[in-house]
């Protein structure tokens, strides 16, 4: 889902939305009132709710625990329940403000379900935006505004960072031109770009070493041969020992390249 998400502009994105609400607005005249609460609904989708579901649900690269899918899918239920049982002919009543309140309550769960999704995968790939958590939930907040650029340069720039074993790999390449390149681009033989070659499978471990000797080999033969490459736990205590192994991952789909490469070197078999 990412491959294509990533690809949509945020300035497409909110034409879109604008798009669709005054489509649907004529819709509400003379509408029936089960009618009324299914275009609210669409609406409150579409403005405030879409993006924080596909945050948590439909993006690989954020951080996101059963709990908390769980959480923020009962938290769309609820305003749900709320939106529909919600009396429409008296808006002034004790029982519309209750629901209003829940729904209200519930719909910024759903965003704050989101928030600590796209923080957490923020935090463990290093990355600190302006504002943090705060600043993500007002770009949720104010979607259909300006939040849609906000939140999803914030997205993007995620995608691009995204490189550890726990997400598909994802490295930039640049052409020589200085632009950069689709990060999702499978491997090309392509003589207008040059660095590393990029692959989109799963991350997985082929071995790992204490020998500093062996990791400066695999890495010079690893960029020889330009295979993207992930080396962890590969740091030095103060003694200049490596304190814990070095574990290699790569792409699922070089992994056999990567193994007959090993072979040959004598190392990790």
């Amino acid at each position: 889902m990412d491959k294509y998400f990533y690809k949509i502009k945020a300035v497409w994105m909110f034409l879109a939305i604008w798009s669709v609400a005054l489509l649907l607005r004529p819709f509400e005249e003379g509408a029936s009132t089960s009618s009324i609460r299914l275009l609210t609904l669409v609406g409150f989708l579409l403005f405030w709710l879409a993006y924080p579901l596909f945050l948590v649900f439909s993006s690989a690269v954020t951080k996101v625990t059963q709990s908390l899918r769980v959480f923020v899918a009962a938290s769309f239920v609820a305003f749900s329940i709320a939106l529909i049982l919600r009396p429409l002919n008296d808006p002034n009543s004790v029982t519309d403000q209750w629901y209003s309140a829940i729904g209200g309550i519930a719909m910024l769960c759903v965003q704050f379900g989101a928030v600590r999704a796209i923080t957490g995968a923020e935090r463990q790939r290093g990355l600190y935006p302006l504002w943090g958590g705060f600043g993500a939930w007002l770009s949720l907040f104010s979607f259909p505004f300006f939040g849609v650029f906000f939140i999803h340069n914030r997205y993007k720039r995620l995608v691009e960072h995204a490189a550890d074993g726990s997400v598909p790999l994802i490295t930039e390449q640049f052409q020589k031109q200085g632009n950069k390149a689709d990060p999702f681009q499978a491997e090309t033989s392509d003589k207008d770009f040059e660095g590393e070659m990029l692959y989109t499978g799963d991350l997985i471990e082929v071995f790992e070493t204490l020998d500093q000797s062996e990791i400066l080999i695999v890495k010079s033969v690893l960029d020889e041969e330009r295979i993207t490459y992930h080396f962890s736990g590969d740091f030095f205590g103060m003694s200049g020992i490596l304190v814990s192994p070095a574990r290699l991952f790569v792409p699922n789909d070089a992994k056999g390249r990567v193994l007959a490469i090993l072979k040959e070197l004598q190392i990790g078999v």
